[in-house]
């Protein structure tokens, strides 16, 4: 199902440039909330970087000639330093200019978005519900195994909570509804859509897969025989997988839902086969042979009919709907936007 996204960058960076600033300034008075214009943003509490004591784990570096290494490092950066290495500081100012200098026009242009959505959609009557929010964080999830696994992901990828997550998932559903608040959409089409896209509403089956490729049928009979001996999978796959990209990773294929039709069908067909824990082989794809091993199963149940004609209205709608760029500018043209900063335009 395709989904309008804004990528977090600007978001992100908004929070780093909050904590190495250091400055509850970067909060808003719009709506009474803190942070991001929309409530976005880092919250004042966000956890701080941990100052700065040395440089550890360098390559070619051990014992205590690292920990002289990174102690004359350390006494060596300035009050205002936030690391150092080879004896040179990096300083806060560099940090935040490198920062700004990247992303600073489009963060700030974020910022200020999210100020025009939230006053356009009050203006407009436009309430995002709970559940709403709820069913949007679960459709973001779905690629990571579930959401416990998702938000431990974002946390760690982009360093955003949960709260941070649902605002900016309001915020994503209010600019969607602005978008679409006057397109028409008939019964018959939302009637359509469900029937075309019955994977993404009803119920789904999603697998847990590792895999392991290998050039030819004897090879893979070969490593076959020493799972059964009790050898570990993730260290055949980094041992032996000609898939470079998944053998550093044990194999691990992720989740993989179980009607994909972007996957190999053969491998699909032999994982449907296996209880959790078990691997079969060899399995004849275009990439050579594979050995693949099911580590976990996922049944999802698939969404009730109002939430499922809700969702197949608003996509159907967006795929009709101007398009988004040229919203948010009208609504930073409604909202008088301007940059003073010459350096912060586009």
């Amino acid at each position: 199902m395709e989904r309008t996204r804004r990528l977090s960058g600007p978001f992100v960076l908004l929070a780093i440039l909050c904590i190495l600033l250091g400055e509850t300034g970067c909060q808003s008075n719009s709506g009474g909330e803190a942070d991001s214009p929309s409530s976005g943003g880092p919250q004042s509490g966000a956890p701080g970087i941990a100052g700065v004591t040395g440089v550890s784990g360098v390559a070619g570096v051990s014992g205590d000639a690292e920990s002289e290494g990174a102690k004359g490092t350390a006494e060596n950066a300035g009050e205002d330093a936030v690391a150092a290495i080879a004896g040179t500081s990096i300083t806060r100012e560099q940090l935040v200019n490198e920062l700004m200098a990247e992303e600073g026009a489009q963060t700030l242009r974020e910022m200020m978005l999210r100020i025009a959505v939230e006053q356009e959609a009050d203006a407009k009557g436009i309430k995002i519900t709970d559940e709403e929010v709820d069913q949007e964080l679960r459709a973001r999830s779905e690629n990571y195994g579930g959401e416990s696994s998702f938000y431990d992901a974002m946390q760690t990828q982009l360093g955003m909570n949960r709260d941070e997550l649902r605002r900016d998932a309001k915020y994503q559903l209010e600019l969607q509804e602005l978008a679409i608040r006057s397109v028409k959409v008939a019964d018959a089409d939302i009637d359509r859509y469900i029937d075309e896209h019955q994977a993404d509403f009803g119920p789904r089956i999603e697998w847990k897969l590792a895999h392991i490729v290998l050039p030819s049928e004897k090879q893979a009979q070969a490593l076959l025989s020493r799972l059964e001996q009790g050898e570990d999978f993730a260290k055949l796959a980094k041992a032996y997988s000609t898939d470079k990209n998944t053998s550093d990773g044990g194999g691990d294929l992720g989740w993989v839902e179980a009607d994909d039709p972007f996957a190999d069908q053969a491998l699909l067909e032999a994982a449907g086969e296996l209880d959790v824990g078990q691997a079969t082989g060899p399995v004849r794809t275009e990439n050579g042979y594979e050995i693949v091993e099911l580590n976990g199963k996922n049944e999802k149940p698939g969404m009730d009919a109002q939430s499922a004609r809700r969702e197949a209205r608003r996509q159907v709608a967006l795929s009709r709907a101007a398009p988004m760029a040229d919203l948010e500018q009208s609504l930073l043209d409604k909202y008088q936007a301007v940059i003073f900063d010459k350096e912060l335009k586009p």
